[in-house]
């Protein structure tokens, strides 16, 4: 593991689209951050965003998806991806990951609500293979905690602050 995340505390959140990721990591970098935390949120997308985000010496990192949908991803299409692997082995797991849990159907329904064009991922075939991927992959998780993402925001942003002050993670 890179010895420049050693004393970093990493969350990361993961889900199908639509389940909230991205509005409850700025939420939650906000109540950090009125906390007297450092707090920066990386995103699923930018491996290398995830290494530079180690130099600039938050207290905590939220990734808004981490590197789990990559390897489902790859997995899915049969890709063996050295770089990913290495990547595996030199990032740290999460201190903790929040799985936002949603259904297909409403994570359609919500995609659907943004307006935009869903890309290939954002079908019921594409939502299915992660939300399969998601399973298998998180089945023994010790550091998962499932919060069912058809709750309200204010709901789901109050059960993550719940979790990180009962883990001693944050101050009341």
């Amino acid at each position: 593991m890179l010895t420049i995340f050693n004393k970093k505390f990493i969350i990361a959140l993961e889900g199908l689209d639509g389940s909230g990721k991205t509005t409850q990591s700025l939420l939650l970098r906000d109540y950090l951050k009125k906390r007297g935390l450092k707090a920066k949120i990386i995103g699923r997308r930018f491996l290398l965003s995830t290494i530079l985000t180690a130099f600039t010496k938050p207290d905590v990192v939220i990734a808004d998806r981490y590197l789990y949908t990559i390897k489902i991803y790859l997995e899915y299409k049969q890709i063996k991806n050295f770089f990913v692997d290495y990547i595996f082995k030199i990032l740290p797991e999460p201190n903790v990951i929040f799985f936002l849990e949603l259904d297909i159907d409403s994570s359609l329904e919500r995609i659907k609500i943004r307006g935009k064009n869903p890309d290939k991922y954002e079908t019921r075939e594409g939502l299915s293979i992660f939300k399969n991927g998601y399973e298998k992959e998180f089945l023994n998780s010790r550091n998962l905690y499932k919060i069912n993402a058809l709750k309200s925001t204010y709901d789901i942003h109050s059960k993550l602050c719940e979790f990180l002050i009962e883990q001693k993670i944050i101050n009341t």
